[in-house]
């Protein structure tokens, strides 16, 4: 797990974080008794399965397009998140989840939470972790059989003026504050994702 660039400190990151803990131990033996055949337990398939769905919104409308508005990367940079969390949904629900499928799940956490967590850290300012708070919210109020559309906020000009410089070096020592200067040159739309109809 991340522990080093404080990205925790904020209430989203921690969530995410604390899903990734509780996924991990029951893909563990949910996997481990699908491989070895024994019986496999239900309620814990059926929570990994109720909460993956719940995680993989929150970061499919939230983290993940935040994250391209932010930075400037293309829409689909982080597609291949989006498509391991269907993959695994379904192996766990076919009953193929085996100890292959668990490694490919413990790549993804670490992908995410050594790239796109401390990433967040870095671009977000505090009107975009309030954004990202409200998106949890929502995911949580519509839970179970959550359906949320993902944000499309609008992409910000990264040019020369820009207060993240791609020269600058990424310094995670130091969490931003709320009077960075991009707060005020473009401020982040508040409006809540609609959830799908």
């Amino acid at each position: 797990m991340c522990d080093h660039c404080g990205c925790r400190e904020y209430a989203p990151i921690a969530q995410l974080t604390a899903d990734h803990v509780e996924i991990l131990a029951l893909a563990e033996t949910l996997s481990s008794a699908t491989r070895s055949h024994r019986p496999i337990d239900d309620a814990g398939k059926a929570r990994l399965l109720e909460l993956l769905e719940m995680h993989s919104a929150k970061e499919e409308a939230g983290l993940y397009p935040l994250l391209i508005s932010q930075m400037g990367d293309d829409d689909g940079a982080f597609a291949h998140l989006e498509e391991e969390h269907r993959e695994i949904a379904e192996l766990i629900e076919t009953d193929r989840f085996e100890h292959l499928a668990f490694y490919a799940l413990q790549r993804h956490v670490e992908e995410e939470e050594e790239v796109l967590f401390s990433s967040a850290l870095f671009w977000f300012d505090g009107d975009t972790w309030e954004v990202l708070e409200a998106v949890h919210e929502l995911v949580d109020a519509e839970s179970p059989g959550v359906a949320v559309q993902p944000l499309h906020p609008e992409r910000q000009q990264h040019d020369h003026d820009h207060p993240h410089d791609h020269d600058h070096p990424h310094d995670h020592d130091h969490p931003h504050d709320h009077d960075h200067p991009h707060d005020h040159d473009h401020p982040h739309d508040h409006e809540h994702p609609a959830t799908a109809t």
